[in-house]
Parts: C-alpha cells; sequence; structure tokens
C-alpha cells in the first residue's frame, strides 16, 4: 500500500475537524459521540450478522447493539479480571443476550501477562480503570504495576465454529494492542463489514502499532476509512468500512456530515467555564447485580462456573500436574501407576528454587499460564488444611489461574461428610434479599456461589477473596478500635503465636487500641496467655461468648471446640453475653466472630450493643452446627434492618472460612 495513499485518507479524516467546535471539551468529547452513534446506526444498514466488542469493559456498545438489532449475535471480550468480575453476572447483559467473556485478543493462542498499574503518571491508578493494558506503558519514573496472567485468543479461532454466511462488525479499544488483534483476525476481515478502532499517533506502549501502520493495514484489506473524531491529541477512533459497502451507507453518511455541522454551529462560539482539570483516584463504581424475583437469581447461579472440579486421572498429552515440592515424588509414583507416559510437573517450592530432575519433565510454579489443563495433586487420606491444597489453591490465583481441577483421589477425605442441601421458599427469599443487600458485585458473586456450593455438595463453585481473611478494603482493623473477638485459636510454638487474627489486629492498630479475646478452650487459653503476654493491649478471657451469662457444655478441643446450651445451667465453661460484658466498657468498634456454630446465639446476646453503637462486623457464616449459618446469619441481619453496608468473602478453597463484612453506611 503506497504511504501516500494512507497520508490522503489522513488528510481527509483531518478535514472532518471542521464539523466541530474542538475550543472546548465539550466539543472534543461530542466528536466522539458522533462518531460512536454513526457506528452504531451502520449495524442496523449492513448484513452484520455477529458484533465482537474487544476490550469491552462494561459491553456499551454490545448491549447499545442488542436493543437496536435484537437478533444479531453479539460477543463481548475483557481481559482485566477485575472488571469482568464484576459484569460477568449482570443482570441487563445477560437479560439482552451478550456474550461476555473472559480473555485478551491478540495474535496467538495461549495467555498473555495483562499489566495493572496501581499508579500512572504518579497519581493512583484503580485496577478496574480502562487504562488497563496487555502491553506495558513506555516507562515512566512514577509508573508502578503487576501483572496476571490471562487467556489469550485469536479472533480466527474464536469465531472458528461460525456459520459460513456470518459476516462481522468489530469494535476494538483494547489500549494499544489493536495491531495484534487485526493479525489474529485475518481469517474473519475477509468477513468483515465495518470496524470501530481507537488510533494513537504517538506510542504509548511497548511493540504498540500506530495508527499510520494500522491503516495501512486496512486498506490492503479493502477498508476505507469514513469518520474519525477529534477527543484528544494523538489518540483519535475512525471507522473504516468495507469498500463493497460503501454504497449502503453513503446516504447516512452524508447525512451524519450535514446534522452534525447544524448541530455544532448552534453551539459555536459560545462562553464556557470549564471546571479545573482533575483526574479523579477511582472511577465511579461498578454497578451491583440487581435480581427482581428468586427464578432470576436461581437462574443466574446456575451459570456460576466450576473453578476447582475433582477429576480422577488425567491425559498426560495435554494435562500438566502441578504439586508442592514435598509431594513431588509421591505425585509422580501416582501417576506412573496410572500410565506409561508421565504429565509434565510444575513444583511450588517454599522458597522459590528451581527443582531439577532427570527422570521427569519438572518445571517452575511461575510458568504456569492461565489456558494450561492443570491437575492439582497434593497428599491423600488427611484433611485439606493439613496439606498444601490451600496454600496451591491461593498460589494460583495469585498468577491469574482460577479454574483447574483435583486429582479426585486426593479430595476423598476433603468431602466425606459432603451432603446436598436443599433450601425452602423461605431461605431462597433470604438468599435474594440478601444478594441484592451486599455493595458490590464481588461480594454478591461470592455469596452466591456459596449457596451454590451448598445445594450441589461442590465447594469448587465459591471463589477465593483476594484480599487477606478479615481485612477486607472497606472493613478491617484500624488504631484506636476496641475489639470483641469470639474465638482466639492460633498455632503456638515455644511461646511464639502464629497463624493468629489477634495479633493481626493488633499489627493493624499499631498500639493504639484495646482487643478482648474470648477463649473458652483452657489449654488454648493458657497457650495464649503466654504469648499474648507481652502485648499490653490484648485481654484474653476464658469465657464463651453466648446469649446470656451462664453454664455451657463444651466439647472437643482446640479450634474445633464447640459449646451447646445445657438444661439447669450446668456445664464445664463459664459464658457470658457481648451486652453483659460491655455493659460498663466503652461498647466495642469491631466484633469479629468465629466460634464454632455459636454465631447465632451470640448475635442475640449482642443485638443491643450492634443496634446502639453500629460497631463493624465480621461473621463467619459456614458452621452448620445450630442451621445453616450462611442462611441464619443473613436472615438475622435483615431482620435488624441496621444502617449498614455488607460485603462478602471467602479465604478457602473448601466449604470453611466464609466471612460476612458490615460497617456503618448509609443504605
Amino acid at each position: 500500500m503506497p504511504t501516500e495513499l494512507v497520508d490522503l485518507f489522513q488528510l481527509q479524516l483531518s478535514q472532518q475537524a471542521m464539523l466541530y467546535d474542538l475550543t472546548y471539551m465539550s466539543g472534543r468529547r461530542r466528536s466522539a459521540e458522533r462518531v460512536s452513534e454513526f457506528f452504531l446506526h451502520m449495524q442496523s444498514l449492513l448484513p452484520v450478522t455477529t458484533v465482537l466488542e474487544i476490550g469491552a469493559h462494561e459491553a456499551a456498545f454490545s448491549r447499545a447493539v442488542k436493543k437496536v438489532c435484537p437478533e444479531k449475535t453479539v460477543r463481548a471480550f475483557e481481559a482485566n479480571p477485575h472488571v469482568y468480575a464484576h459484569f460477568l453476572l449482570e443482570r441487563e447483559l445477560r437479560a439482552l443476550g451478550v456474550d461476555y467473556r473472559y480473555g485478551a485478543i491478540g495474535a496467538q493462542n495461549g495467555s498473555t501477562r495483562f499489566h495493572i498499574y496501581e499508579t500512572i503518571d504518579g497519581r493512583e491508578e484503580p485496577c478496574d480503570s480502562r487504562r488497563q493494558s496487555t502491553l506495558r506503558r513506555i516507562a515512566g519514573e512514577k509508573d508502578r504495576c503487576h501483572g496476571v496472567w490471562v487467556p489469550l485468543s485469536r479472533l480466527d479461532t474464536l469465531c472458528a465454529t461460525d456459520p459460513e454466511e456470518s459476516r462481522y462488525a468489530l469494535w476494538i479499544d483494547a489500549e494499544g494492542s489493536g495491531g495484534q488483534v487485526l493479525e489474529g483476525a485475518e481469517g474473519i476481515l475477509a468477513k468483515t463489514l465495518a470496524v470501530y478502532m481507537e488510533l494513537e499517533s504517538q506510542p504509548k506502549f511497548e511493540g504498540q502499532q500506530l495508527d499510520r501502520d494500522i491503516m495501512r493495514r486496512l486498506l490492503e484489506r479493502d477498508f476505507i476509512p469514513v469518520l474519525r473524531d477529534f477527543q484528544f491529541h494523538h489518540q483519535y477512533n475512525a471507522v473504516f468500512v468495507k469498500k463493497d459497502c460503501l454504497p449502503l451507507v453513503e446516504r447516512e453518511w452524508h447525512r451524519y456530515f450535514q446534522s452534525t455541522l447544524r448541530q455544532d454551529l448552534r453551539t459555536s462560539f459560545r462562553l464556557e467555564v470549564l471546571p479545573k482539570r482533575h483526574t479523579p483516584v477511582a472511577p465511579p463504581p461498578l454497578p451491583r447485580l440487581r435480581f427482581g424475583s428468586v427464578g432470576e437469581l436461581r437462574e443466574a447461579m446456575e451459570e456460576l462456573p466450576l473453578l476447582r472440579a475433582p477429576r480422577a486421572g488425567l491425559d498426560p498429552r495435554h494435562a500438566v500436574v502441578v504439586c508442592h515440592v514435598a509431594d513431588l515424588d509421591e505425585a509422580v509414583r501416582f501417576y506412573r501407576r496410572m500410565s506409561d507416559r508421565l504429565p509434565e510437573f510444575y513444583a511450588l517450592t517454599a522458597d522459590g528454587e528451581r527443582v531439577t530432575r532427570n527422570d521427569i519433565a519438572c518445571h517452575d510454579f511461575a510458568r504456569l499460564a492461565p489456558g494450561m489443563d492443570i491437575q492439582l495433586y497434593c497428599r491423600q487420606n488427611v484433611a485439606p488444611g493439613k496439606t498444601f491444597f490451600p496454600y496451591l489453591c491461593i498460589k494460583l490465583q495469585k498468577i491469574g489461574i482460577r479454574a483447574f481441577h483435583i486429582e479426585r483421589y486426593c479430595t476423598e477425605h476433603f468431602f466425606r461428610r459432603n451432603r446436598h442441601e436443599t433450601f425452602t421458599d423461605q431461605d431462597w427469599d433470604i438468599v435474594l434479599n440478601f444478594t441484592n443487600r451486599l455493595c458490590d458485585a464481588d461480594s454478591q458473586y461470592s455469596y452466591m456461589a456459596v449457596c451454590r456450593a451448598r445445594l450441589g455438595a461442590e465447594p469448587g463453585y465459591i471463589p477465593l477473596a483476594g484480599y487477606r481473611q478479615y481485612f477486607h478494603p472497606r472493613v478491617h482493623a484500624q488504631p484506636g478500635d476496641i475489639i470483641c473477638e469470639g474465638g482466639c485459636f492460633a498455632v503456638c510454638e515455644q511461646g511464639v503465636a502464629t497463624n493468629s487474627s489477634t495479633l493481626n489486629f493488633y499489627e493493624a492498630m499499631h498500639g493504639q487500641g484495646m482487643i478482648f479475646g474470648f477463649e473458652p478452650v483452657t489449654a488454648t487459653y493458657e497457650k495464649l496467655q503466654t504469648a499474648f503476654a507481652p502485648h499490653e493491649g490484648i485481654r484474653l478471657i476464658a469465657q464463651a461468648l453466648w446469649s446470656g451469662q451462664g453454664r455451657l457444655q463444651l466439647e472437643g478441643d482446640d479450634a474445633a471446640a464447640f459449646t451447646h446450651d445445657m438444661a439447669g445451667g450446668s456445664g464445664n465453661c463459664d459464658c457470658t453475653s457481648v451486652d453483659a460484658f460491655f455493659a460498663d466498657k466503652a461498647a466495642p468498634t469491631l466484633i469479629k466472630l468465629d466460634v464454632e456454630g455459636a454465631e447465632s446465639e451470640v448475635m442475640q446476646g449482642a443485638q443491643r450493643t450492634i443496634t446502639q453503637h453500629l460497631p463493624k462486623l465480621m461473621l463467619s457464616i459456614y458452621h452448620g452446627r445450630r442451621g445453616p449459618d450462611w442462611l441464619t446469619l443473613p436472615r438475622m441481619l435483615l431482620e435488624y434492618d441496621l444502617p449498614y453496608e455488607y460485603y462478602c468473602g471467602h479465604h478457602r478453597p473448601w466449604y470453611s472460612e466464609s466471612i460476612v463484612y458490615a460497617q456503618k453506611g448509609v443504605v
């Protein structure tokens, strides 16, 4: 394609600037709105059957297409896992029939690193902003980012099974990687009738293809550029139409020019006062899900993916085995008994050292990527908490891998007590109302998955939270807090406590505040008393929390100890209530409960404190000794009808550690 022809088309596009008053930002923004409106209108003029939106975010264009052309197939692709989690089950997307998919689009199949910037140009950048990309920004001194691995696919591969008569329109807003998108779409470009694409005349990303290169590629494939906007100096959106289709849009094209010119002439040369330029720290909050009926909710729950699926055996030609290095020999023996051909192994080490084996193909854990067929192997015939299973799952999530298989033989002890739960109509009403009450889509997804897991006796539906347990981004311990902690179990060795939420709280408080920890197990109390002695801000109470004062029967030991009420007040353990204990003390500002199924009784004995003082809450909802706490506690919170913001997170790859977080807010 001659360079002069590219220059000619760029000059013609630049002359469209006369359509707008570009003196002010409002005129430049209007140019972008008019171009996107025209491209949307083109979908009803051209014989397009399938619309593909790449870099969809909330899939705004896909939604708009479905509203004006509901008969068209619409697929939206989003690579940012934070954004995708928010919109996966968004009600309007599902109702409109938009096929919303997770993954990056590029020049090859496999996986790629997605760059998530915490700061850009020295300013804080939210992880779900539109400026995150598969390409790395041309580095600024103050830029700071981390990466996650995401699936990568060619459009040609994704559309390979479409009917031969399919005709496409492409909306590409991929933050610098539009050129790679086109490289992976050579096959469908022959069937594509129109393209809307974000272009840049100066590079912002490493390896980015600029507007001249992309325009040359599209011109060589008979696409003619017909429109562009002028929102930013070196970045703009352009519309390309297949040469044979120009007669179909020509009339509307001329009408577009006429109406745009008339509208902007009316608003030109006016005085406009601009607000002070400001880059917000965070975008507007992403929308929550809203379900109008139990039927809608149940339909959405059926669509939740199974993230950790047990599977017996594997195909060694395609699947790989992931394990901890301590279990590697056992895993090799296990799969050697199953097949003459061994799979490849990926071993996780505690210190990141490389594992070298001559008898098997063994790779570093860090080389794993989304899209691999992964089979997780861990030690057999023990409880999951005593294996590397949770550690492996959390490490996989941190590198962007959420879906994988678990060797079924290793899970027999994990789920031995699994049972299918049944929900009554009243239970479903609780699930519906509490889901709608939760304050963000991540929490709603987590709570729905918790309920889905109970119904199907399969904990693999539940996603793991991306934050530390008891440290929700909005609800956590702070300096000056007065904490009431029910259940203070910790691992104590030689007087040193580890894996302790109490010490984690104390560290977050920076020595400012007080923790009242209730621990009824004598042996645990004595160990913790020694371990916590150096910390003046921690006071242990050798009592159980309950709905009132008296005596309870304590059974079991350590973290599994549980209490139950005894007739006549007999028992082996003293108990008190939150209301009674704090009656002559400053009210707690945070209540954390993990009391092995007694949470509902403790909540009854804390009702006055909660309703009058609205402390932050951290409530375990995964126990089932006195009824399903995943239903009982949400019901109690709904009945209290207090001005709380509610969140939900799950912190282990089985049923345990589902937590409801709450803080005072405006509901």
